[in-house]
């Protein structure tokens, strides 16, 4: 490790081969990671992590803000649906009990958590939940090959839900789903 000073700004782009970044204390994630070098400036990093989500977009607290999973979306039995709207909270399905958290994926993620932990069901509801609402409650961890996922640690009050709406199945038997906004 080393320091170079230049004449004017000049950029680098670096190949990591592996780079521990710490999350919670139990997260690691590889990336590439670009330094723009500059001598008015001095050196400013940009880590690329999975799905494209830039490093300088999670905040200290491991949750991700701007144009990244603005709507984040929770399938579930359409009976813990309606639980959910008499108590006016949703408290999560039985796994969510047993992780601690309520699971939730992206727009870019809802599509294979349908097709692999709902394939073939019916009676589902698809709920959007504006994430900016959960606040510090939400984290995004890594989860299933190396992707961050959504995950509230707490009930989500009802009036985080943007809306919610059956998730029929198709002749194919897969899952229909509306458009859904990132």
């Amino acid at each position: 490790m080393g320091i170079a000073a230049f004449e004017r700004a000049a950029t680098f782009e670096i190949k990591i081969q592996r780079c521990n970044l710490w999350f919670l204390a139990k997260s690691i994630i590889s990336s590439t990671a670009a330094l723009e070098i500059s001598s008015a400036v001095g050196v400013n990093c940009t880590c690329t992590l999975a799905g494209g989500i830039e490093f300088r977009d999670i905040e200290s607290r491991g949750r991700i803000r701007g144009a990244v999973a603005t709507t984040i979306y929770k399938i579930c039995e359409d009976v813990l649906w309606d639980e959910a709207e008499r108590a006016g909270v949703f408290r999560g399905a039985p796994i969510d009990a047993r992780d601690g958290f309520i699971h939730f994926s992206s727009a870019t993620q809802v599509r294979e958590t349908a097709a692999k932990y709902f394939a073939g069901a019916d009676n589902l509801t698809l709920i959007a939940v504006d994430a900016d609402a959960l606040g510090d409650a939400l984290k995004w961890e890594l989860s299933r090959d190396g992707d961050l996922f959504p995950h509230l640690y707490g009930e989500l009050p009802l009036v985080a839900v943007l809306w919610a709406r059956p998730l029929p199945l198709g002749v194919d038997r897969r899952h229909v789903f509306p458009e859904l906004t990132p």
